[in-house]
């Protein structure tokens, strides 16, 4: 028996060595198969938009990022088309698309443009205005309006906070001294009385 296993093996190993592929044409298959793949969804994700199929486009996309990690123009219009229902977990998702699209291509104004203005959604005027600056300093004179408005704001607020600190100090010591002046009026008094027996 172990004859005829022997036998079937060296025949099998016969036919496999015969139809075996080399590693350079294994590896244009692949190539070629992984371009087909892409193609059918990128198509697949255009139907989808156009047909105004959210869930399913964000399929497709999620597949698309799988297919091609390292594509910013992918990320930066997934980020986009995720953040586009306003709702705060899509912003946060677009949020991360955009940071992984800045990361890809941090030189580009429109993708840091984009990812401060989705931070300013997301009421986070701190973390926006830094990829505001980044925009603005790569060209992005689109985004200099939001910049500045941006940076006054935080400003005010930080003068506001500056204020109520103050104020908060000023009736601290007010409180201080009137408790002070208190118990030092309290005593007196009670020294008075015993003056006057």
């Amino acid at each position: 028996m172990s004859k005829r296993v022997m036998n079937a093996a060296l025949a099998l190993a016969v036919v496999a060595s015969s139809i075996s592929v080399s590693p350079a044409s294994a590896q244009l298959e692949a190539s070629q198969i992984q371009k087909r793949k892409e193609v059918i969804h990128a198509c697949l994700l255009q139907i989808y938009i156009d047909k105004k199929q959210r869930p399913q486009a964000l399929a497709e996309y999620a597949i698309m990022v799988g297919l091609k990690p390292d594509d910013p123009k992918l990320r930066y219009a997934y980020g986009r088309y995720v953040a586009a229902s306003q709702t705060p977990g899509d912003i946060a998702a677009g949020i991360t698309q955009l940071k992984k699209a800045v990361q890809l291509d941090p030189s580009n104004a429109t993708y840091n443009g984009v990812l401060g203005a989705l931070y300013l959604k997301a009421k986070n005027p701190n973390e926006a205005l830094k990829w505001l600056r980044t925009a603005v300093q790569y060209g992005g004179q689109e985004y200099k309006k939001s910049y500045e408005e941006t940076f006054k704001y935080i400003e005010g607020n930080k003068r506001i906070a500056e204020m109520k600190k103050r104020q908060e100090e000023v009736k601290k010591q007010q409180t201080a001294q009137a408790s002070a002046g208190g118990a030092a009026g309290g005593k007196k008094s009670s020294d008075d009385d015993d003056d006057d027996w």
